[in-house]
């Protein structure tokens, strides 16, 4: 990801053997997330696939990660060629890196928005479920151990019906999308670490936790500071 002397967003390929711009493809906005490589697996032919990348629909150069973005949009781009395959809009930006998994009915794609309405996706942007869990976050979704759960971290909630999950993380099924179980923390939390005994998440107050698989509290660890946006490493 980068810009040009414009400052136009852009997505650029570049072959990883000789630093030969490959091709550059334009965003309609500032994006904050990480592009995903997507390969396609009814071939072995080299960068056969598609790159998905998620963006605002603003070219304000004074917007942060942490600010209202505004509308957003979802573009995947074919890998080899950088020709735009598919756009998904939302009405909020996809600050979230999108993320890939693997089962027998072939790759699935997960995005989510600065308001967390999280979209389950097919290769060619068809859309297997969407989640709005009308709250904010900017942390990366994480699957589970056998891709069986999403973990989504969650600050603010905007609606009165979501307070009981305000501040912290929330796992849901990845094959339906349905909430399995939340953690709330005082403040926002960060993107959680999942290992073979649990799963491990920090809050920006600096709460550092301990779950089982189903969301119960193991233990807690008061850091006594954390950064905005932390990341547990296992």
């Amino acid at each position: 990801y980068s810009y040009n002397a414009n400052k136009i967003p852009q997505v650029v390929a570049i072959d990883p053997e000789t630093g030969e711009n490959l091709w550059m493809a334009d965003l309609p906005g500032w994006s904050f997330a990480s592009p995903l490589f997507v390969a396609n697996e009814e071939t072995t032919e080299k960068n056969d696939g598609i790159v998905v990348i998620g963006s605002a629909n603003t070219l304000d150069s004074t917007t942060t990660a942490t600010q209202d973005l505004g509308e957003g949009r979802l573009s995947a781009f074919d890998a080899q060629t950088g020709e735009t395959l598919w756009i998904l809009d939302d009405v909020k930006t996809f600050n979230r890196s999108p993320i890939v998994a693997y089962d027998d009915n072939g790759p699935f794609i997960y995005a989510g928005t600065q308001k967390s309405v999280i979209y389950k996706l097919r290769m060619d942007g068809s859309i297997v479920w969407q989640k709005d869990l009308a709250v904010s976050g900017a942390g990366t979704l994480v699957l589970g151990e056998n891709n069986e759960t999403l973990y989504v971290s969650v600050g603010k909630g905007t609606e009165a019906e979501t307070a009981e999950f305000l501040n912290g993380l929330i796992a849901l099924d990845s094959e339906t999308g349905e909430m399995v179980w939340n953690y709330s923390f005082e403040n926002e939390s960060s993107t959680p670490a999942v290992g073979s005994a649990g799963i491990y998440v920090v809050s920006t107050e600096g709460v550092f936790s301990g779950l089982d698989f189903d969301g119960n509290e193991l233990w807690t660890l008061e850091l006594g500071s954390a950064p905005e946006y932390g990341y547990v490493t296992l």
